[in-house]
């Protein structure tokens, strides 16, 4: 006697990047009949001409299994789990509409023409149908799967039933199902594969097909289109807190797409309008600095330190007041080694250093100075061995007290002074 073996089947995955926490999945408050699902999950297909033509084609397919339906109502009784079991099965065996399986299909006009699907587009279709059946049917999100659950009546209200829509005998697929080919296999899925598990709106399983498309645009680096797909996502939800946080990502690494091929101006202007419009992420302030710095650099390479300050206190609200500080100190350090390159001198030197002291931390000015008045110090020793080696202290003690007069009592001053007074 042979053992009878099981098989899991396991349910596809289709990442789509967000961690909810952890919910039994209840019935949201969104009807999705009042929900234009066909005509939504088209255009988040990307498709615009041939619009009228698809949604056609997913008409004739609602009224084929309608047809299948009440085909089937001639010779037996038909129960909500019967109908929503075969609404699966219609999607495979009786249509052909699904037929191969593809990790990133999430189109529907595409699931039409070559049959291919994954689990967005597959749970959409079977939405779809259980829409038209009037059985209440739900799209379900994980952090990487999607799926259905439909809501059978009882006397006491309604049982869910799981519907993994990635495989014909997806209907309950925690059951063991035996598989009709072959009597010694079965077919489950383990309930580990559903964990996290939350039940969406038909607006929040339409966006999927953009975000997926949003992760094949960059693939191709194509990032400004994935943000334009991103934004699309985000106004079908209606600024939902999840999809604003999906569309701050998105903002976040066209940022760092237009910094990385120098596109600085364009990046800026992005980022104030996505500002007034959404607000910035930490993770877009990063790449705003980003681009800003690259700005920067690009300018005082230039020799431009006034256009780069400028430009840095216009944009001052675009990034954090830490990056801002130490942006605004490397550019105020920057322009102060330049003007003491051209205009050295002590009294210019502290001069210019009292004008920006504002812009540097106390600590950096107190090491400027010090730097400047050792630097005056020395220049002023070094003037007064040619007088000494001639033995003429006297014109070479009036320097050392003129400079101790002008820059203080420096050590190296003071010392040469000491030194002098012995040949009085």
């Amino acid at each position: 006697m042979n053992k009878k073996k099981t098989i899991f089947l396991i349910a596809a995955l289709f990442c789509v990047n967000q961690i909810f926490s952890q919910v039994e999945p209840t019935p949201p408050s969104d009807n999705s009949t009042q929900f234009d699902l066909a005509r939504e999950m088209l255009i988040a297909s990307g498709v615009t001409e041939k619009l009228p033509e698809y949604l056609s084609r997913l008409q004739g397919l609602k009224n084929q299994f309608l047809f299948h339906i009440d085909e089937l109502k001639k010779s037996q009784t038909l129960t909500y789990d019967f109908v929503a079991e075969e609404g699966l099965k219609f999607l495979y065996s009786g249509s052909n509409t699904l037929q191969i399986y593809s990790t990133y299909q999430t189109r529907i006009d595409l699931a039409l023409d070559t049959h291919k699907y994954n689990c967005v587009s597959s749970t959409l279709l079977y939405l779809y149908l259980m829409d038209a059946a009037g059985i209440e049917c739900k799209p379900v999100e994980t952090p990487q799967h999607a799926f259905c659950q439909v809501y059978i009546p009882t006397k006491d209200g309604s049982k869910p039933r799981r519907v993994e829509t990635t495989n014909p005998y997806g209907y309950d697929p925690t059951t063991k199902k035996v598989d009709p080919e072959n009597a010694n296999r079965y077919y489950k899925v383990p309930v580990k594969h559903y964990a996290q598990q939350k039940c969406v709106s038909p607006q929040r399983a339409v966006s999927l097909i953009y975000l997926n498309r949003v992760a094949e645009c960059s693939r191709k680096n194509q990032m400004e289109q994935a943000y334009k797909l991103s934004l699309d996502a985000f106004k079908l939800q209606n600024g939902d807190q999840i999809a604003l946080k999906e569309l701050q990502g998105s903002a976040s690494n066209y940022l760092l797409w237009l910094g990385q091929n120098k596109q600085y101006s364009k990046g800026l202007e992005f980022s104030r309008q996505f500002k007034n419009q959404f607000g910035l992420s930490k993770e877009c302030q990063t790449n705003t600095n980003f681009i800003l710095s690259k700005n920067l650099n690009n300018l005082m390479e230039r020799k431009n330190f006034q256009e780069a300050k400028d430009l840095l206190e216009q944009n001052q609200d675009l990034i954090s007041q830490t990056d801002y500080n130490n942006l605004m100190e490397i550019v105020i350090c920057n322009f102060i080694s330049a003007e003491l390159a051209k205009h050295p001198g002590y009294k210019n030197s502290m001069d210019l250093l009292d004008k920006y002291s504002d812009y540097l931390p106390p600590i950096k000015i107190k090491a400027y100075k010090t730097n400047i008045t050792r630097n005056a110090a020395v220049e002023i020793h070094n003037s007064i061995i040619p007088l000494i080696n001639s033995r003429q202290f006297s014109e070479a003690r009036k320097i050392v007290e003129n400079g101790i007069e002008q820059i203080g009592e420096h050590s190296i001053l003071l010392n040469d002074l000491r030194y002098l007074k012995q040949f009085e």
